[in-house]
């Protein structure tokens, strides 16, 4: 997939897993190459330029992370003319993981992004932080229309599972963003012009 965005110069931002190969960060030695993305942890630790951001509202109220980010140069991927590749890097606010030595850590999650060399950092910040939102469809999804329910073990029948649950999903997305939003109803007390009901004297009169 990341190899047809390389030739179709579409951006991305893909979670990728921690022994992604990469040849490290511009600027820096290259030999010896960097082997794994958490070997870069080290060095986004060193740099210390963390920014914390919401990826929106969660059930127990905004999602805040630690992220940072920096060009790499990925092994055997060369990007699409003008692009460049980034690593992103997500980290959580407390610790949650427990590595082999017994110590607890703080989750970090890695993301591969392929941009056009001027696009700035906090807007690849923006786009790998909306990835929750997809996340969050895909999970109504699987309750909605069945996304997770089939039972097959081949390409095709998986793709038209797949596809039709799309479908369904789309279409009362569609319908919902075409009703109108209802009027705000109007606050007490106020004025509310030349329709307003008669009043007692009025009905008198």
């Amino acid at each position: 997939m990341r190899a047809w965005c390389h030739r179709q110069s579409a951006p991305y931002v893909f979670g990728v897993p921690v022994d992604r190969p990469l040849d490290g960060p511009p600027g820096k030695p290259r030999q010896p190459a960097v082997k794994r993305a958490d070997d870069l942890l080290h060095y986004a630790k060193t740099r210390d330029q963390w920014e914390r951001r919401s990826c929106g509202d969660g059930a127990k109220g905004e999602r805040l992370y630690d992220w940072t980010a920096f060009a790499v140069h990925v092994k055997d991927e060369d990007p699409a003319d003008t692009f460049t590749h980034w690593l992103v890097l997500r980290r959580s606010l407390h610790p949650n993981r427990r590595a082999k030595d017994g110590e607890l850590h703080r989750e970090v999650a890695y993301f591969l992004v392929h941009v056009p060399a001027g696009v700035t950092v906090s807007q690849i910040i923006a786009r790998a932080g909306g990835r929750w939102q997809i996340e969050e469809d895909n999970e109504i999804n699987k309750q909605l229309v069945g996304l997770a329910q089939y039972q097959v073990r081949k390409w095709t029948p998986w793709h038209r599972h797949v596809t039709a649950c799309m479908l369904a999903s789309a279409f009362p997305a569609v319908q919902r963003a075409q009703i109108p939003e209802p009027d705000p109803a109007p606050e007490e007390g106020a004025d509310l012009g030349k329709d307003h009901s008669p009043s007692v004297s009025e009905v008198a009169g």
